[in-house]
């Protein structure tokens, strides 16, 4: 079933659609950055990430999670 909504498209009619996914998955993303970006800044060796604030890895999950940074990384991985 999941799969069957993973692939089926709004036009067709269907009762779920990628879109509701797609929504599911930025926010999962977003989250899964944030967490690996925290606990980055609480490692010992990680000097860069050590003194930002809030607002700081804030900046860089949103940097990390664009869609341009997302369209390089999937560029240069050839998918």
């Amino acid at each position: 079933w999941q799969i069957l909504e993973a692939v089926s498209l709004p036009a067709a009619g269907d009762v779920m659609d990628m879109e509701r996914l797609e929504v599911v998955g930025d926010a999962f993303l977003k989250f899964s950055t944030s967490v690996f970006l925290y606990y980055k800044s609480l490692e010992a060796g990680e000097e860069e990430y050590r003194h930002k604030d809030e607002g700081e890895l804030s900046r860089e999950r949103s940097r990390v999670v664009s869609n341009r940074h997302l369209w390089q990384v999937g560029h240069i991985l050839n998918i």
